[in-house]
């Protein structure tokens, strides 16, 4: 008996979890289109920041 609980009770979590898991990839794949849209607009605009690569500071020049 305490082993079927105990099976009942891991069945449950297992179901939630696969409940949080798929909606946490349903936000994601929201998120990850928004950041398309928004790079899209960016990129359309004249006026749009340029992009830098990560771990360079604007004015900096690498020695030569």
């Amino acid at each position: 008996m305490a082993l079927e609980d105990r099976a009942r009770v891991l069945e449950e979590s297992r179901a939630e979890l696969r409940e949080r898991a798929e909606r946490a990839e349903r936000d994601l794949a929201a998120a990850r289109a928004e950041l398309g849209q928004l790079r899209s607009a960016g990129e359309a605009g004249p006026d749009a920041p340029a992009r830098r690569r990560p771990g360079r500071q604007p004015g900096s020049q690498a020695s030569q």
